[in-house]
């Protein structure tokens, strides 16, 4: 069954299909308010798109011979929101428990661009995802970044390596049972394989030789995908690393400079005491979004993280929250105190530096990907309505009646 609140999302924007290919020619965009990034708005704005991407964005513009225009009217267009961290049900298909370590498992091979969690994921506002494997293994596999829609092209098919130290990771009578014995596996895997990819997958065969030990036969070997995405951990790509509590935290952190490696923190817990650590370290840190029952410590958590200097994100982590908790949970951290700035970075621009797509997503600047949804005000309000959501400037919603669509 639908949860309610999908069914709402669903029923208030009418999809054109699924996954309708962009018309060749140039589009132009109207509304009153649009906010090209956090803190920055244009008044009675015009953004002229060709070919997917944002060709021209100011006040007032000229409209280009034979363009279709959208006209929002009064309504506030914002850049569509980044969901850093996005477990799916299709990503179960690829996940394989036998093992512990399985770093060459590929999200993008879970990637269903036509099914109902993508559309429900785009009715949501949110046009980026990082699709990741789900955290059932300490080396997860590589997550990929994606467009909720057909004509969405994929933006990188290894964005980063998820690596899960959560409690439920050893619940299973299979090798490592803890922390620090999935730390020092770790340790030891990236040393052998040091930071090309390339040479690491060709030699396999020897790194398998060293992780031989005759006291611990249920060490798995390495594959040439794992070894392959592991190299690119400590030099091409971040590892995220899926954590429960400080002490975790405080363990990644050193194993993160013996190795030179740049992590983000996905953080199932509360990270307070060791905020000041992370700040140092210039660690950022992806929080499950907010939602009615998350209590007083994790309402005030973005606050905390923010005074001490840590770079922070919002995220649905997993397959319990839906897209829709990315706006009302910003939201509900603006009531909680937050500043609102720092709430809408949340939910774009942050994520996207990590993830290494800034360059095409998550503003709307020339040149970057028409990805934005049109509110009937302030995107952090949930007393505006969604209008439209727009995927390299098609429409992947219909525009509400309230909506002027004129002919060229």
């Amino acid at each position: 069954m639908i949860p309610m609140n999908t069914a709402l999302a669903l029923a208030s924007l009418a999809f054109v299909g699924s996954g309708t290919e962009p018309v060749p020619g140039k589009l132009v965009i109207k509304a009153a308010t649009i906010i090209t990034e956090p803190g920055k708005s244009i008044p009675r704005g015009v953004i002229v798109v060709e070919d997917g991407r944002i060709s021209a964005i100011g006040t007032d513009l000229g409209i280009p011979t034979g363009a279709r225009v959208f006209d929002y009217g009064a309504a506030t267009i914002a850049p569509g929101f980044v969901d850093a961290h996005a477990v799916t049900g299709a990503a179960i298909e690829i996940t394989d428990t036998t093992h512990a370590f399985t770093a060459g498992v590929r999200a993008l091979d879970a990637f269903r661009p036509h099914g109902l969690e993508m559309r429900r994921t785009a009715a949501a506002g949110v046009t980026t995802i990082a699709l990741a494997p789900p955290g059932q293994n300490v080396l997860c596999g590589l997550a990929a970044c994606v467009t909720p829609a057909r004509q969405g092209p994929v933006l990188a098919p290894a964005a980063y390596l998820k690596i899960s130290l959560s409690p439920r990771v050893f619940e299973d009578d299979r090798y490592p049972a803890s922390v620090a014995s999935a730390l020092k596996e770790l340790e030891k895997r990236w040393k052998l394989v040091g930071t090309d990819p390339k040479a690491a997958a060709e030699k396999v065969s020897d790194f398998n030789r060293q992780l031989q030990d005759p006291l611990n036969w249920f060490a798995p070997k390495l594959g040439p995908a794992d070894a392959r995405a592991l190299a690119m951990a400590r030099k091409e790509i971040r590892p995220w690393f899926e954590i429960a509590d400080e002490t975790t935290a405080r363990q990644v952190l050193k194993l993160s400079r013996e190795l030179s490696l740049q992590p983000v923190i996905v953080a199932a817990g509360d990270l307070t005491e060791v905020a000041s650590e992370l700040a140092a370290a210039k660690v950022p840190v992806v929080l499950p979004s907010l939602d009615l029952g998350s209590g007083p410590r994790a309402l005030k958590m973005p606050q905390s993280l923010q005074r001490a200097g840590v770079e922070f994100a919002f995220a649905t982590v997993g397959p319990e929250r839906g897209p829709e908790t990315l706006r009302a949970g910003a939201a509900l951290a603006v009531a909680s105190g937050l500043d609102r700035t720092a709430a809408f970075a949340a939910v774009t621009t942050r994520a996207a530096k990590w993830l290494g797509i800034d360059t095409q997503v998550s503003s709307l600047e020339v040149g970057k990907l028409a990805n934005f949804v049109a509110y009937s005000g302030d995107p952090l309000d949930l007393s505006a309505s969604m209008i439209a959501v727009h995927i390299c400037g098609e429409p992947v919603a219909a525009p509400s009646p309230g909506a002027r669509k004129e002919k060229p």
